[in-house]
């Protein structure tokens, strides 16, 4: 099975864990502020999922801001992986 390894930012990834959404990865790595994550196909579905609809400031009130910042830097991350060639 095919993975992708990037690191993204602890806060969104950490609620995404809380909020038990589905498939969630491994973390491989840990800093104070980020993730190394191996992420199947799913995972990296779900993921990439969840941080587009926490991106959008537009849907969330101000005590959302850090939350939403933090899913927007993790959607950047995730988009910038070529899932074809990545996933096949």
């Amino acid at each position: 099975m095919n993975t992708v390894t990037l690191r993204i930012p602890r806060s969104f990834y950490d609620d995404h864990i809380n909020r038990d959404c589905g498939q969630t990865g491994r973390i491989v790595h840990q800093t104070k502020a980020l993730y190394t994550v191996e992420l199947d196909a799913e995972a990296f579905e779900d993921l990439r999922s969840d941080a587009e609809y926490y991106s959008d400031t537009s849907s969330f009130g101000f005590e959302y801001q850090g939350l939403c910042a933090s899913a927007a830097a993790t959607l950047r991350r995730l988009e910038a992986v070529n899932t074809e060639e990545t996933f096949r």
